[in-house]
């Protein structure tokens, strides 16, 4: 899933990148909040020259909210390579170390080779987040 949102990238009609630029010199706090897995609204606004992160403010009082994850958002705080660990991929919890990656080498090699999947959660009865929280 994290693969195929991926795989979505602004182009420079986007209302994102609009938006962005309207915003330049808005010197008020800003919250983004966004429930999708994509990296449009983060990749648009860095094409301007904002570098939204994840529940911190950046130097334009600007801040990203993701409560359900994204794909391209992975924690730093355990490391388990392909096929030697064996886990219920439902009951993985992971805390602290968040990270974006975006470059697509690296992105492609945590998805192919790592055990841990992005920060993402998932729909179901208990709600439980995959990776992450």
């Amino acid at each position: 899933m994290a693969e195929y949102f991926w795989g979505f990238k602004p182009i420079d009609t986007n209302l994102y990148i609009r938006l962005a630029y309207d915003l330049k010199d808005y010197s008020k706090e800003v919250v983004f909040t966004s429930l999708n897995y994509d990296t449009l609204l983060r990749s648009s606004f860095k094409k301007v020259g904002f570098d939204l992160d994840f529940y911190k403010k950046n130097t334009n009082h600007f801040e990203l909210n993701l409560p359900h994850g994204c794909c391209n958002l992975f924690s730093d705080s355990v490391k388990a390579m392909n096929g030697y660990v064996k886990m219920d991929g439902l009951n993985i919890k992971v805390n602290g170390n968040e990270r974006f990656v975006d470059i697509d080498s690296e992105f492609t090699k945590r998805i192919n080779e790592e055990e841990i999947p992005p920060i993402m959660s998932y729909f179901g009865p208990t709600k439980n987040t995959m990776a992450g929280e």
